[in-house]
Parts: structure tokens; sequence; C-alpha cells
């Protein structure tokens, strides 16, 4: 009898130290599926993040291409007083153009000054053709509020050269005798300057390897415009405004 009950203790022993390993597994996989369950979670949060990444540069891509296109078609369509074909004005017969230099009233509106040149270099020249554009801009505006009245006669660019400048560009830059330059030779002329200087892509590089979004600016569309607007800073620094419009598959 002490025999038998001896084993059954023993029995009993085993089985519940087998009921404690079990359970104990059981307890370790239930730990391991809630790290798993975890792990997908936070794995999960992850792929939606960098899904979402992925939108907004897809976004932003398109976005930044939109602006880079925008920026080419301003640069094409910037100096467009000297590329459109000019319209015919109705002058008026008792007041006379502007000149260079000179304001004339017409009632009790004053008249846009034009600017004046006597520079030599392309950025000189497209800062020119800037103002002169500005100034162009100023006389259509101020005819638009005389319907019907006088209008102003937009100085033209061989009254907005300096004299010596004229003989200088009429000899050395152009072929011609001073006298015989029309209004196309001048805007010809200017309108070579659209054309950059050969690139020094070692300063173009530098400058651009500066260039980074801002990641303190909340909206994906205003960190591309900001981007843009330094790349475009960066081309105007470096003289090279239609780098954009010449190059297109660098930018």
């Amino acid at each position: 009898m002490v025999h038998l009950h001896h084993q059954q203790q023993l029995h009993s022993q085993q089985q519940m130290e087998m009921n404690n390993r079990l359970m104990a597994e059981l307890e370790e996989q239930r730990r391991r599926q809630e790290v798993l369950v975890e792990q997908l979670h936070v794995q999960k949060k992850q792929t939606e993040a960098h899904e979402q990444g992925l939108h907004q540069a897809a976004a932003a891509s398109v976005k930044h291409g939109e602006q880079l296109e925008e920026m080419r078609r301003r640069t094409s369509a910037r100096w467009h007083a000297f590329s459109a074909t000019p319209v015919p004005a109705v002058a008026a017969p008792t007041t006379a153009p502007a000149v260079a230099g000179v304001q004339v009233v017409y009632g009790f509106q004053e008249v846009p000054k034009a600017p004046s040149f006597n520079g030599s270099t392309k950025v000189q020249m497209r800062k020119f053709m800037d103002q002169y554009e500005a100034y162009a801009r100023e006389v259509n505006i101020a005819n638009a509020q005389r319907p019907g009245g006088a209008q102003i006669q937009r100085a033209p660019l061989s009254a907005c050269i300096d004299p010596l400048s004229v003989e200088r560009i009429a000899y050395w830059e152009i072929g011609k005798a001073s006298h015989e330059l029309t209004e196309e030779d001048w805007k010809v002329f200017f309108l070579g300057a659209k054309d950059c200087d050969p690139v020094d892509m070692s300063k173009l590089d530098a400058a651009m390897a500066k260039l980074k979004m801002d990641t303190t600016v909340q909206s994906a569309e205003s960190r591309v415009s900001k981007l843009v607007s330094d790349f475009e800073a960066v081309l105007v620094r470096l003289s090279m405004e239609g780098f954009a419009e010449a190059e297109p598959k660098l930018t």
C-alpha cells in the first residue's frame, strides 16, 4: 500500500509539473502573440505614414513641375514689350509723346517716366528690359483709365538709350549707323540678352547644394513654392534667369 501511495504521489507531482510547463508555454505563446500583434500594429502605422509620405511627395513633385513650368512661362513672356507685335495706339493730335527723362502731364495725370539705359552687359540689359516692361505696363494702365481721352504714347527704345551708348552699340554691337537703327533693331538687340552666358555648372551645383526644403512649413504646397522661389532667386543671383527655360531637363 505504501508503495502504491508513493507512486500515486509521484504521478500527481509529475502531472502537476507537466501542467505548469504547459501553462508556462501557453503564457509565453500568448506573450509572443501580443508582441507580434504590437509589431504588426507599428508596421501598419509605418506603412500608412510611408504611403502618406509618398502621396505628399507625388503631389509635391507635381506641384514642383507646375511651379517650374510657370517659371519657364514667366521667363518666356517676361519681356512682352520687346517680343509682342506692337499695337497701333491712338495718338492725341495736341499732345507730344513722352521721351526719356521728361514727364508730361495730360490733364491732371502724370505720364510714367521711361527708364534710361547706358550699360553694356547682359545683366544690365535684362535689368533695363524689366524696367521698360514695368514702364510699358504703367502706360497701358494710365491709358486704360482714360477711355476715349488723349492716349499716352510710349517712349521708343531709341529715346531711352544714352546718346554715347547709342553710337557704341550701333557700331560695335549691331553694325549699323546710328541713324539707320529702327525700333525693331533695338528690340532684337535687347532680346539677345535673354540667352544666358555660358553656365559655370560648378557655381550652380554649389548653390543648388545649399537648397533645402523647409520642413518647418506645414503645408506641402507651401514648402514646394518656397523651394522653387529659392531656386529662382539662385538663378537671378547667378545671372542665369533663362536657365530653367533653356535647360528644362536639368531643372
